[in-house]
């Protein structure tokens, strides 16, 4: 491989592009590693060599190991069919390629997307089922088509964006290095679009709103604000900190698209070299999860469902009963899933598994669950589902739009799990009466129950006293107190 290409934007984007996917693929503890047939150059047919080593919380010696292929593609959807479908384009020949590399070690091969432009990590089995392989109709096409290009370029294998499982979201420093090299000094600058606001927007308005986006959350004024002495600018990047760790993870993205926007315009790459790993370093530390199996607590007495209650998006929440059990009623994980608006697909990882890990536990229950290890009919208990939800709602969700489903079916189960909730003990009731005598009531806690109404305003569109009165009622919860008499107040 020449130093000309290696000095091309495409090369430099694949390196980048390379090192995310192998971020991401270590961080579940696998061994990624260069093929044997890797020559000296760096080059090779296939990026990494994955060894996976899945190993259980309750046995640590019981591991198994399992050895994969990972392909990574750095690339952006083009259009296909005068615009009706995004796709994603490799030369029929490197696809067929890939196949027979694959079958030659009789192995199965990933293909990982990383485009930028969405901001997203997809990925794509090419040789298993369900892979890429399989047909998907949409409207009149079947996917994948292969289509000759008109340009001599020969023939091109053409897969549908829904084709491909998005695994992960790129970090704030990795999309910023990526949009750094440009292919040409006419490269366009591409400015961010930001939630509830038009896409036709000019870009003069649309930095005008990422500078109101920028006060909103940081309280400050962009770049008015920026202190000029390099010192100074760390101290300030690091005053950001205690205002987003009341925010939740999903207007992360909010914020950077906002403060790239003014980057775009004004330059400020001095603050935004610090800021995007801050972003980065808090959004990890609230998504740090345990990638080993978790142990599964086995019931055996069996259950019976005593309710089916149809969620805000229509997603049937069965409960079940286990007499005699404590814990006594139970919901099952892959509604429970549906109904928040999770749509992770890996087992026991990610989204609402992540947040059971964190705060509650994985039960097995007889007359159930089809598997112990099935991660869509395990059970958890009802009384950790606010718990679980709202774990996962501020720390795990990265998209907006799905952070309100959550926060839309928190405010729904307030209402409708209070028959199913079971009552104290005696010993439970003085233990928390003799909590609450020990907690304090601050004027922070009241300034906090007025940002939390802030944001179930925002997020769910109801006027403030409702939205008070909701604020109300989670921090009662959080401090094990019965702040009632607040809501008196409002009347």
């Amino acid at each position: 491989m020449g130093k000309k290409f290696e000095s091309t934007p495409a090369y430099q984007k694949g390196l980048i592009g390379e090192e995310i996917v192998k971020k991401y693929l270590e961080k579940f503890g696998n061994v990624v590693r260069r093929p044997n047939e890797t020559a000296k150059s760096g080059a090779s047919l296939i990026d990494f060599v994955v060894e996976q080593i899945i190993e259980y919380e309750n046995d640590k010696k019981d591991s198994r190991s399992y050895i994969s292929l990972a392909e990574v593609k750095v690339k952006s959807t083009n259009d296909y069919s005068y615009g009706r479908f995004q796709v994603y384009m490799f030369p029929k020949t490197q696809i067929d390629r890939y196949k027979l590399y694959a079958k030659e070690k009789d192995l199965s091969l990933s293909i990982y997307i990383v485009d930028e432009k969405r901001e997203n990590i997809y990925c794509g089995l090419i040789n298993d089922s369900p892979g890429i392989e399989e047909p998907l109709r949409i409207e009149d096409k079947s996917f994948p088509l292969d289509l000759e290009q008109s340009n001599g370029l020969g023939m091109y294998r053409v897969y549908s964006i829904h084709q491909f499982v998005k695994v992960g979201k790129i970090d704030f420093t990795d999309l910023e290095r990526l949009r750094s090299i440009k292919f040409s000094n006419s490269d366009k600058k591409i400015f961010k679009s930001l939630q509830n606001f038009s896409k036709d927007v000019s870009n003069e308005d649309l930095v005008k709103e990422s500078r109101a986006v920028v006060l909103k959350y940081l309280d400050i004024k962009l770049p008015e604000n920026i202190p000029s002495k390099n010192k100074k600018l760390s101290e300030f990047v690091k005053s950001f900190r205690p205002k987003l760790n009341r925010i939740p993870t999903c207007f992360f993205y909010e914020i950077y698209h906002a403060v790239h926007n003014i980057n775009i315009e004004k330059n400020i790459s001095a603050l935004v070299s610090k800021f995007y790993p801050l972003l980065d370093e808090i959004r990890h530390e609230r998504q740090k999860t345990s990638y080993k199996i978790p142990e599964v607590i086995d019931i055996k007495n069996s259950a019976k469902k005593v309710s089916e209650l149809k969620t805000p998006n229509n997603t049937l929440l069965e409960i079940f009963e286990i007499e005699g059990n404590n814990p006594r009623f139970f919901v099952g994980i892959g509604t429970l899933r549906s109904a928040s608006g999770d749509e992770s697909l890996c087992k026991f990882h990610w989204g609402i598994c992540d947040s059971i890990k964190t705060v509650s536990s994985f039960f097995y229950i007889y007359g159930v669950s089809k598997s112990k290890y099935d991660d869509e009919t395990l059970s958890v208990p009802l009384k950790d589902v606010s718990l679980i939800v709202n774990e996962y709602a501020f720390n795990r969700v990265d998209e907006i739009s799905k952070y309100k489903v959550a926060k839309e079916f928190l405010l729904w189960w307030e209402e409708v799990s209070e028959p199913y909730l079971e009552p104290q003990t005696e010993d439970k009731q003085e233990e928390n009466s003799l909590h609450q005598k020990n907690n304090s009531f601050t004027a922070e806690d009241i300034q906090s129950i007025g940002e939390i109404a802030d944001s179930i305003m925002e997020v769910m569109n109801v006027d403030r006293q409702n939205a008070i009165q909701a604020a109300i009622k989670m921090k009662s919860k959080e401090l094990n107190m019965d702040l009632t008499p607040l809501i008196e107040l409002l009347k």
